[in-house]
């Protein structure tokens, strides 16, 4: 199955990982390079390292929820930092 990820709110914080059943494996403590999702999908191999990193892990939250949202950054088409 094609992994997926997000950036998602949970425990009054935002945090990105992979979705999984139940809910959220939170995955930017693991890559402190990556900022944010959007940093990691910018990366040169960022999603198969997110992918290697959720594979076969349990939820870490089951309490959080997303929004798709698309960065002004992105739009502009600005260089991330």
């Amino acid at each position: 199955m094609t992994p997926r990820f997000a950036t998602y709110f949970a425990d009054g914080d935002s945090h990105y990982g992979a979705v999984v059943e139940g809910g959220y494996v939170a995955l930017g403590p693991e890559f402190p390079q990556w900022p944010t999702l959007l940093h990691a999908i910018c990366a040169e191999s960022g999603l198969a390292a997110l992918s290697r990193a959720a594979d076969g892990r349990a939820a870490t939250h089951t309490n959080g929820y997303s929004l798709m949202v698309l960065p002004n950054d992105l739009v502009r088409g600005r260089e991330l930092s």
